[in-house]
């Protein structure tokens, strides 16, 4: 989850908090991964938050960047 974190944390500080937009492809996945199905997405958002992400910039790397963009 740290991995997956420090990427997710590395476009926010790149690009902004309107640039990351997070999603997943759980259908024909392989391997063992922590994140694998959708009820498990919220794993990384604790780490995220712990990392000090708002609820704001969180909703916004969830769907609010991908809807906007939509």
């Amino acid at each position: 989850m740290k991995r997956l974190a420090d990427h997710a944390l590395h476009l926010f500080q790149k690009g902004g908090e309107d640039l990351p937009a997070l999603g997943g492809d759980f259908d024909g996945t392989e391997g063992k991964m922590e994140i694998d199905e959708p009820g498990k997405m919220e794993l990384l958002f604790r780490e995220l938050k712990k990392r000090g992400l708002t609820e704001s910039q969180m909703e916004k790397m969830a769907y609010k960047n991908a809807e906007r963009l939509i």
